[in-house]
């Protein structure tokens, strides 16, 4: 069994401006005597669909479903901004920075989930809600003020053009994300561009 989940690489075009923020960030949690693992950069990645523990005799059958997705759906651009908690600023658990919501990221997602319930893989049943974790607190905690500077900031812009299978591996400190293919999109564009800068409210 492997525990497996689809999703989007997002460190090229984002290590700068997010390194920037996270090192003001950490700044901030150490004088709040916030204690909070933050991800590792080699980490970032906003999840397309969480299989969790998965026969390994599946994968190739995953991945022709992502392949079919990956040949219908074009590159597209999302927006990353704003920094936030879940499951709020007041009993923070998680932090992260909020993905554009944009149409064709919900069109993407929307496809894999209805090729992988078609195969009748068993999916979590709840909203999709697009984020990139940075980081955990050990235990819950006010973060409104450490937060606060970066409300509805502007992080970067970048380009999707793979979905990746993802192996995670370990669980301490942090897990290994091991990739274990990369599909290309290769679909055609749509006449116009989704620019609707919707961001995540919601984490994992």
């Amino acid at each position: 069994m492997k525990r497996l989940f689809l999703a989007i690489a997002t460190r090229d075009g984002l290590e700068e401006s997010a390194t920037q923020i996270v090192k003001k960030l950490r700044i901030n949690a150490d004088q709040k005597q916030l204690d909070i693992r933050w991800t590792p950069f080699e980490n970032y990645h906003v999840t397309l669909v969480y299989l969790g523990s998965t026969n390994e005799t599946k994968i190739p059958e995953i991945e022709i479903l992502m392949q079919e997705a990956a040949e219908i759906t074009a590159p597209f651009h999302l927006k990353i901004s704003d920094v936030g908690a879940y499951p709020d600023e007041f009993t923070s658990r998680v932090l992260w920075f909020g993905v554009q919501n944009s149409r064709a990221l919900r069109g993407l997602q929307s496809l894999l989930v209805e090729k992988l319930k078609d195969k009748n893989y068993q999916l979590e049943n709840r909203e999709y809600s697009p984020h990139l974790t940075i980081g955990r607190l050990r235990n819950p905690h006010k973060t409104k003020d450490l937060m606060s500077p970066f409300t509805r900031k502007k992080i970067a812009k970048i380009l999707v053009g793979e979905i990746v299978l993802f192996e995670s591996v370990g669980s301490y400190p942090f897990p290994v994300y091991k990739a274990l293919k990369t599909f290309t999109l290769t679909g055609k564009p749509s006449e116009y561009e989704d620019l609707t800068d919707v961001t995540s409210s919601e984490a994992e």
